[in-house]
């Protein structure tokens, strides 16, 4: 039998796909549309040695693909998307045919939202995907530093549904791939072409054999497949989405093997209509959140609780929008049968009608709301799955309250008000995953995590598989290195994000440098009032855009460099390390407005440290500070380039500007003083590059960076070797990093006539140099002082 083709071409055995390859078995089950009870295709059901030939097939690409770089897996996820959205009607054609939803449902909420989560996850691949997490990475009480690092699990095994089944497949598979596991996505048996297409898809986006695996089989043999996945060794993480049942029976295998499961359940979502909603509004949202795909999404509004003062008036609206919607088939007569059979029970106990009626034709159930509906009805507790409401009357927002938190479920919920602080109170009573305002229940958005509260949801689905839960929910929360006074520790603590401004973006930090400007500012000798967040060596990719920044879109990779006003007479004469404001916005803790970019504890607290303050995991940051980077270079390489490396290296190339056969003195060769080396030993004529410090090992490496001599200058007479260097002459152009006054001095006393000397090293407030007036004029000898190497990164 053949493949699905990219030219649309249809196979009529749907097969396993094994080692980017199809793969019949000699066992296949019929696919058939509920409406018209015809076969569309024939499937290959897996066998236990099928099975269990994919999973060591996942196995042993997962040797190779977890040391792929991100930057791959990136490039194969966004041309996995767009390859998808090539073949859009091809995949919603088959979705239709399989599991007889309208082509809405299959397009909207299926393809759209798919792709979008790929890309998302592309976006991420390098910041959640990094292998050490700086934000659990801590000192210890010994003052060891203690470095955690994310690995991925292995292989995953994903259970993906029928119900909306190109979505929830992708979020089976692709979030564990993208993080370096590999996987088996068992398709289900009603939606298997939709599930083998995307094993085909990501095979022409040049993801290698074995990484992605996928199998069917016959409903009969499923308890023997999955057990034998499951207790395979190299399946290290389950991930489920389908029924109850079905997930205690996952959660009861994988725990007889000690192996961790996420588990999505179902739900029926209730939402709280209070007495100044918007009725109109609310009754849209409720039909809409009822019926959509004949209520088959486990985010479905079943219950809907109502104020008694609006209870008639909302009744009426809502039986209107009733009218005009088309909730579509059920997947299978069956699924619609126990619809029908719920509905039919509570009428008989009780319950009372209110719209439509429990009548089946086939798989199609015409949308029911009832009243009256009790907790002795199987009804009031039971998931539908089916196009039904109950609406139940209540007097108080308590007892609204208490109703929609009688259930096991709580996966969604919605609150309705035009009074928002009031909708926002009662919501955080709510016991459920999220709680939507004004909108309906049914709502997923790719960059956050989903999941619920209670048993029926174990774990949610999160960014990234590298850890089970996710640091922040939303743009308010984040964790940050925070320093609370002067000498004491830098300590890991949950802050909040206030407003971006338009001129600002907010950036997820994947690497930051140390430097000695932070450890200043931490012990008090210069910057904003402690407590405060500082860093500003960042680089991460972008989360969100202000409306006045162009030159940066959301998923870009950043370098982070100093901020500057932008306005100034310096900044409008291209030198904007020398802003007549870039005092305060590198040390003055907030905005020129005097607002802060974070708080803690509700109280604002210094943090706009250079633009940026990137010992955060995420920071709203000054769009001046952001410089594009490409994809391909290790975020964690160009961190330091953003103050240490333009420092050093910018002084040397925009200041010193050594001549032919010039010689170049560093005082101080840590990182701003290597990058002197580099940049004058590389990209200048100079003939003599001369390193000088205290540490052997610094000066060893100086001289592999291409430094000429080296000067230990411990108890030494430094002028004077340099001299000796120099033939008597003194050195032309030097540079101290340091900071500290002797070292300084020692440097102008070494310079040439007509040399030129510079510092980069702040010395502490109150230190002052001496200069010999006299001889200075006789030298002609420039110093200088440089900020942040007098660059200008972002036209670069």
């Amino acid at each position: 039998m053949g493949d699905i083709s990219s030219n649309g071409q249809h196979m009529d055995n749907v097969p396993l796909w094994i080692d980017n390859k199809p793969v019949q078995s000699e066992t296949t089950f019929s696919v058939i549309n509920s409406t018209s009870q015809k076969t569309v295709w024939t499937a290959s059901s897996a066998n236990v040695e099928l099975a269990q030939a994919a999973v060591e097939s996942a196995s042993k690409a997962f040797q190779s693909w977890a040391h792929t770089h991100p930057t791959e897996r990136r490039r194969i996820f966004f041309k996995a998307a767009e390859l998808f959205r090539s073949r859009r009607d091809e995949i919603i054609d088959i979705m239709v045919q399989e599991t007889n939803c309208s082509r809405q449902w299959a397009a909207g909420i299926n393809m759209h939202m798919g792709v979008e989560f790929l890309e998302e996850l592309a976006s991420l691949a390098t910041s959640a995907c990094t292998a050490l997490d700086p934000a659990s990475s801590q000192l210890t009480a010994k003052g060891r530093l203690a470095l955690v690092f994310k690995v991925p699990y292995g292989v995953v095994l994903g259970i993906a549904p029928w119900n909306a089944p190109f979505i929830l497949a992708i979020r089976a598979v692709a979030t564990p791939i993208i993080c370096g596991n590999t996987a088996v996505l068992k398709a289900s048996e009603l939606s298997p072409k939709t599930h083998h297409i995307i094993g085909q898809v990501f095979r022409d986006a040049g993801l290698p054999p074995g990484v992605l695996n996928i199998v069917q089989h016959c409903r009969e043999d499923a308890a023997e497949v999955i057990n034998a996945m499951i207790s395979h060794p190299a399946v290290r993480k389950i991930n489920f989405t389908g029924s109850t049942a079905v997930g205690r029976i996952i959660a009861q295998q994988a725990g007889r093997h000690l192996k961790p499961v996420l588990l999505e359940l179902g739900g029926k979502a209730s939402c709280i209509v209070l007495e100044d909603a918007d009725l109109i509004k609310a009754a849209k949202a409720v039909v809409m959140g009822g019926f959509l795909h004949h209520g088959q999404i486990c985010m479905a509004t079943e219950r809907v609780i109502v104020m008694r003062e609006v209870s008639e008036q909302f009744l009426k609206i809502l039986k209107t929008e009733a009218e005009a919607f088309i909730a579509g088939n059920a997947v299978s007569t069956d699924g619609a049968k126990r619809t029908e059979s719920l509905v039919e029970a509570a009428v008989e106990q009780g319950a009372h009608l209110e719209f439509g009626h429990a009548a089946r034709l086939n798989a199609s159930l015409q949308p029911t709301i009832l009243s009256g509906v009790t907790k002795d009805m199987a009804l009031f507790y039971t998931e539908s799955f089916g196009p039904t409401i109950s609406l139940t009357i209540v007097d108080t927002v308590d007892e609204a309250v208490s109703l929609a938190n009688d259930s096991e479920y709580g996966l969604s919920a919605s609150i309705f008000s035009q009074d928002i602080p009031k909708a926002l109170k009662c919501a955080k009573r709510i016991e459920t995953g999220a709680c939507h305002i004004n909108a309906m229940t049914i709502h997923d958005e790719p960059f956050l995590p989903h999941g619920g509260a209670k048993e029926r949801t174990l774990q949610r689905h999160p960014k990234h598989e590298m850890a089970p839960d996710s640091t922040s929910n939303s743009l308010g929360g984040t964790v940050a290195l925070v320093v609370s006074e002067k000498h004491g520790p830098f300590e890991v603590k949950e802050v909040q994000l206030n407003d971006m401004r338009p001129d600002e973006i907010v950036v997820r930090m994947v690497a930051t440098g140390v430097c000695h400007t932070d450890v200043a500012t931490s012990i008090g000798n210069r910057g904003p009032q402690l407590p405060a967040i500082l860093g500003h060596e960042g680089s991460g990719v972008v989360e969100k855009v202000g409306s006045e920044v162009k030159h940066v879109v959301v998923g870009d990779h950043v370098l982070l460099s100093f901020n500057y006003c932008g306005n100034c007479t310096p900044c409008r004469r291209g030198n904007p390390a020398y802003c007549r404001h870039g005092y305060h916005l590198s040390f003055g803790g907030c905005r020129l407005d005097g607002s802060k970019p974070f708080s803690l504890n509700g109280v604002d607290i210094n943090s706009t440290y250079f633009g940026q303050s990137s010992f955060a995991a995420r920071s709203i940051v000054s769009g001046v500070c952001a410089v594009k980077v490409s994809p391909t270079v290790p975020l964690d390489i160009l961190c330091c380039l953003g103050c240490g490396v333009q420092t050093g290296a910018g002084t040397v190339l925009n200041v010193l500007k050594p001549g032919i056969g010039a010689s170049v003195a560093v005082f101080g060769v840590g990182s701003v003083g290597l990058a002197a080396i580099m940049a004058a030993a590389r990209f200048t004529p100079a003939t003599k590059v001369i390193a000088i410090d205290i540490v052997d090992s610094r000066l060893q490496l100086a001289t592999e960076l291409g430094a000429t001599h080296t000067i230990n200058s411990a108890g030494k007479d430094v002028v004077a070797m340099i001299k000796d260097i120099t033939d008597g002459e003194g050195v032309d152009c030097a540079l101290d990093a340091t900071g500290n006054v002797a070292v300084i001095e020692s440097m102008i006393a070494a310079a040439a006539k007509n040399g030129t000397v510079a510092t980069v090293g702040g010395a502490p407030p109150g230190k002052f140099v001496n200069i010999e007036a006299a001889a200075w004029i006789g030298r002609n000898v420039s110093y200088v002082g440089s900020c942040q190497g007098s660059s200008f990164p972002q036209t670069v």
